[in-house]
């Protein structure tokens, strides 16, 4: 899954005196969510948001065994 991250859908909402930013890659429906300071520039959080997905695709082509990806089967 090594998709480019030539396009990313970014949604920021202000909350207060935090940024909710979401982010999602469209081509493989991979989506992240974080927050970031009210006074935070829009390049740093585009910025921020590819990483975030970029390291997401990476986390989920390395895991394709259910088993390794972490946390607790219940």
């Amino acid at each position: 899954m090594s998709t480019p991250l030539d396009e990313i859908i970014v949604e920021i909402a202000v909350i207060g005196t935090a940024q909710r930013v979401t982010a999602m890659h469209p081509a493989s429906l991979v989506e992240v969510v974080f927050q970031a300071p009210v006074n935070a520039d829009r390049a740093t959080i585009m910025q921020l948001a590819r990483q975030k997905v970029a390291y997401r695709l990476t986390k989920l082509s390395s895991s394709s065994n259910p088993a390794n990806r972490g946390g607790t089967l219940v």
